[in-house]
């Protein structure tokens, strides 16, 4: 299990207060980099974290973010904001921000990607209505089967690595837009059924 893993939550369908909602949140860790200096902690961007961090609450911090640690990675200021994390995808928080936005817009639906460093695995899952409504983890051994390779396993190979390996990072990455597609339809089914 690799330590670190990075996690984008993304606007997939959104109206303007949505990006606005987005926008906000992404200026509240903006505003906070004098402070942290190097990297602002996500749990310092809402004052009920902080507080439990100001009060070494760290269990229930751990509970309301999701992982031991969790830190901005990168921002597109109304469309997305990562994160990088220890050993998981920060899924409390995920929807803490998947909450705070649908209440400005109902109809959101926003994905989110994550991957290990190594990847072991990576996961991609979609939110609708402030809650998570479908999700796909696949690992390192599931994406090697569809021919997706990282890297050169020499044994598996029975060759050492040839010069011109390249990994395919792109075919994962399609395989991971190709779920979020199929979830974000799935919403779209679903909600049109209820208005039927």
């Amino acid at each position: 299990m690799a330590n670190h893993v990075t996690t984008r939550i993304d606007i997939a369908q959104g109206n303007d207060a949505a990006h606005k909602a987005m926008s906000n949140i992404n200026k509240r860790h903006l505003d906070l980099q004098k402070e942290w200096e190097h990297q602002v902690p996500a749990f310092a961007m809402w004052e009920d974290t902080k507080a439990l961090y100001d009060a070494e609450e760290w269990s229930l911090l751990i509970e309301e973010i999701g992982t031991k640690w969790c830190y901005v990675f990168d921002y597109d200021d109304e469309q997305s904001i990562s994160f990088e994390s220890a050993w998981g995808t920060p899924s409390d928080l995920l929807e803490r921000i998947a909450k705070e936005i649908t209440e400005a817009d109902p109809n959101v639906i926003l994905s989110y990607s994550s991957e290990d460093e190594c990847p072991n695995w990576v996961a991609s899952g979609v939110f609708a209505d402030g809650e998570l409504y479908d999700e796909e983890t696949i690992d390192s051994d599931e994406f090697n089967d569809l021919g997706i390779k990282l890297w050169w396993d020499e044994d598996a190979e029975g060759a050492e690595e040839p010069d011109d390996f390249e990994p395919t990072w792109e075919e994962l990455y399609n395989l991971l837009d190709d779920n979020v597609t199929g979830m974000i339809e799935g919403v779209i089914f679903d909600r049109d059924q209820e208005d039927t």
